[in-house]
This record gives C-alpha cells, sequence and structure tokens, in this order.
C-alpha cells in the first residue's frame, strides 16, 4: 500500500526555456517528438495525433506566457490530460521526481492574480519551480476553446 501511495505523488518537472513548471506525474499521459507536430487547419492552432485523435499543442516562455510554437525552444512535447482537455505543451526536458526530491509551498492568495497557472512555488533539485496542474494550464492557454 506504501508504494501504491508513493507512485501516486510522484511529480514531473517539465523544462520550459529557464523557468521549472511542476505537476502531478499523472496528469503527463505522454512524451512525443516535436517534429510531430503539424501545421494546424482553419483555426491555425498546431495539432499532434495522440490517443487517436489530433490534440492541440501550446507553448510558453519562461515566464509562462503563452507564444507561436515557431518561437518555442522545446524539443519534445509532453501530452497533459485534465478532465476532457488533453492537449501537448513544448517544453525543453522532462523529468520525472519523487517527492523527496521537492519541497514547496502553495502560492497565498494574495499573491495569485486572475488567470495565472501558479498554484505555488517548489524547490526540485535544487532549483525554484512553479506549481501548476493540467487543468490550470489549459485554463491559462485556452484548451477549451480549441476543443470547441
Amino acid at each position: 500500500m506504501r508504494d501504491a501511495a508513493r507512485a501516486r505523488s510522484r511529480l514531473a518537472l517539465l523544462r520550459i526555456g529557464t523557468a521549472g513548471v511542476v505537476l502531478d506525474q499523472s496528469e503527463v499521459l505522454g512524451v512525443e517528438a516535436r517534429h510531430d507536430v503539424r501545421p494546424g487547419a482553419e483555426d491555425g492552432v498546431e495539432r499532434i495525433e495522440f490517443g487517436a485523435a489530433q490534440r492541440p499543442v501550446f507553448a510558453l516562455d519562461g515566464a509562462l506566457a503563452p507564444i507561436a510554437l515557431d518561437q518555442a525552444t522545446g524539443r519534445v512535447c509532453a501530452m497533459l490530460g485534465s478532465g476532457d482537455a488533453v492537449y501537448g505543451l513544448l517544453c525543453d526536458e522532462l523529468e520525472i521526481l519523487g517527492d523527496a526530491e521537492v519541497s514547496g509551498h502553495p502560492l497565498p492568495a494574495a499573491m495569485r492574480w486572475p488567470g495565472t497557472p501558479v498554484l505555488g512555488l517548489v524547490r526540485a533539485r535544487e532549483r525554484l519551480a512553479v506549481r501548476s496542474s493540467a487543468r490550470e494550464l489549459a485554463r491559462h492557454l485556452g484548451v477549451q476553446r480549441t476543443l470547441e
């Protein structure tokens, strides 16, 4: 039982430029190669085939602001899942961490600005990173609008 609880609490660290984003490993559904990303159709959102469907792909800069994919340096596409939304997020690197490798604190309500995907601050592998979730990132990127 203890091993099952430990497996559920594992975290994923996404390196995006100079930023680190930590989310639950269970929200990372897979990792695809960047060269598998294809130009979007009429909506202009680039896509990748994943789970027998075309999924939207997004990119962030080091300040977690959405950017065009051609401006992104990410080499891999982390496939993230949040409820019904499955989408790709370009990142430079994806690493799985044990809970002993991460310590953190939730972001106080007074420090949360509207629309931020940041839920807290964490120290992961001796570097500062932000804590988020696939749901918060999807909301920040407008993923629901691309699936409608």
